[in-house]
């Protein structure tokens, strides 16, 4: 069976077996791997090997192991409680060298191949030193500055820039001693460490203790030297402090509160009466603006009705005089009012536009559409802003056009629920055109109805708060040539 442990990811350097059939392997970067049954576990650097390059392994005739290293050798045994115990054979214990390539051993004799030549010794000489090196702390800094070397330290909340300085006295270890330490109250996890020196720059207030050990030659860590820290918290995070401000807003919350009451009291009357005479001005400038569309309206309409009737065409003049009487009236009802429904206003365009079909004897046809999520009793756009569109379309666009199936189509839609587009569009001779007939007419003056539709917009926006808008777009065909005009406006719901 192959084992897929994340522990045969590295290169294996030898195996061996224990009498319990226990197989061990010596990786490459994973240190010893132990293999029984189903379970798959391995002793490292950290467990107290002398490092995770295992060369070679060796099992003597007492069932004990013999690990090499490229940083020693490893003695490892198995105690009453069923665990293993690494003991680290070195330089210090007589070998020539760290650099151990093989081992091999005869009865109490093991053999050694070193970068440096062979070494043997009895098993049985080898003393484990249960003795723990002596530890002691040199200084203790708070901020820049060095302090007494006390057990306890109680610091206010500013002084939380900590350095600590410790010496550990392991004789055979030539200087090369192993410490870990920790801050209990940052981390419990203990933090391995050749260096002689800690330093915590930001402390936040609380309690904490520093613990420091050393291990001897043999991997044997001494007991904890402890300091006690205790940060005060600062002034701020005090329940006094914290008190004394949430008074403070609460007070001035409960001042700003009356004042802007006493103040809303004084402020709203003029307001009210401010805003009544400027609401009275506004409706007053919209009411003249719609007069002044009603006779624009009505001068176009009588003189299609005398051209009906200078051609002697009295058909024609009667059915004129019979739509206008009843648009006159829809008008002059409609301008009592800034706004109208949009059936209404449909209606309207349809008699107006009868009638400039009867008065250009149908030189083009018209279509209105509208969605059906549009209800034409509950909507609302302002009255006869449309009309002055559909003219222009008439007479600037389709009249002079000298073509077939001129048209003109306008629709409503429903745009995301929040606004209704009105479009125009017509297949005539498009605005640059227009413009250059214009030209050749001596025709310069600007439109009186967009001009008026467009002061209309802006007085409305300042009554009822609602942006109206409209943009005109020039329709181009193939070899960009003018296909027409597209009017869209835009009625906020």
């Amino acid at each position: 069976m192959i084992s897929k442990s994340d522990l045969f990811r590295d290169r294996i350097e030898d195996i061996d077996q224990l009498k319990d059939g226990t197989l061990l392997f010596g990786s490459r970067h994973r240190g010893l791997i132990l293999w029984k049954n189903k379970k798959i576990s391995n002793i490292t650097k950290a467990d107290g090997l002398t490092g995770d390059i295992v060369s070679d392994i060796f099992v003597d005739d007492d069932n004990d192991l013999w690990v090499s290293t490229t940083n020693g050798l490893n003695w490892i045994s198995r105690t009453v409680e069923n665990r293993y115990e690494v003991q680290k054979i070195t330089e210090i214990h007589g070998l020539p060298t760290r650099e151990v390539n093989d081992v091999a051993g005869f009865g109490e004799i093991i053999w050694v191949a070193t970068n440096k030549g062979v070494a043997s010794f009895n098993k049985h000489d080898i003393k484990r030193n249960d003795r723990a090196s002596a530890l002691y702390f040199d200084d203790v800094f708070i901020g820049d500055k060095k302090v007494e070397l006390l057990p306890r330290y109680s610091l206010p909340y500013d002084h939380h820039h900590i350095q600590i300085n410790f010496t550990g006295l392991s004789y055979r270890s030539q200087g090369k001693s192993l410490y870990r330490y920790r801050m209990r109250g940052v981390s419990d996890e203990w933090i391995i460490t050749n260096t002689r020196s800690v330093n915590y720059p930001s402390l936040l207030d609380g309690k904490y203790v520093f613990e420091v050990q050393i291990a001897n030659e043999d991997g044997l860590w001494s007991r904890s030297k402890r300091i006690y820290f205790e940060i005060d918290i600062p002034f701020w995070k005090t329940w006094w402090f914290i008190t004394l401000v949430l008074l403070g807003f609460v007070s001035i919350f409960v001042i700003s509160f009356k004042l802007r009451g006493i103040l809303a009291k004084k402020k709203e009357e003029q307001l009210r009466l401010l805003e009544k005479e400027k609401l009275m001005t506004v409706k007053s400038e919209l009411k003249a603006l719609r007069s002044q569309i009603n006779p624009h309206f009505t001068f176009n309409t009588l003189s299609a009705i005398r051209n009906a009737i200078n051609t002697q065409e009295k058909s024609v003049a009667s059915n004129y005089v019979v739509s206008f009487g009843k648009l006159i009236r829809m008008v002059l009802e409609s301008s009592k009012n800034p706004t109208i429904e949009i059936g209404t206003e449909i209606e309207m365009l349809t008699l107006y536009l009868d009638l400039e079909a009867l008065r250009f004897s149908d030189k083009f046809s018209y279509s209105i559409s509208i969605d059906e999520k549009i209800s034409r009793d509950s909507f609302h756009i302002p009255v006869m802003v449309i009309q002055p569109f559909v003219e222009n379309a008439i007479l600037h666009g389709l009249v002079p056009k000298e073509a077939q199936n001129l048209n003109l189509k306008i629709s409503f839609t429903l745009k995301n629920e929040i606004e209704i587009l009105c479009i125009i569009e017509d297949n005539g001779i498009g605005r640059e055109a227009s413009r250059k007939l214009n030209v050749l007419k001596n025709l310069n003056k600007k439109s009186m109805g967009m001009q008026i539709t467009q002061e209309r917009f802006d007085l409305h926006y300042k009554v009822t708060g609602k942006k109206y808008s409209f943009t005109i777009i020039d329709l181009i065909g193939d070899e960009n040539r003018p296909e027409g005009t597209r009017v869209i406006i835009k009625f906020p719901l």
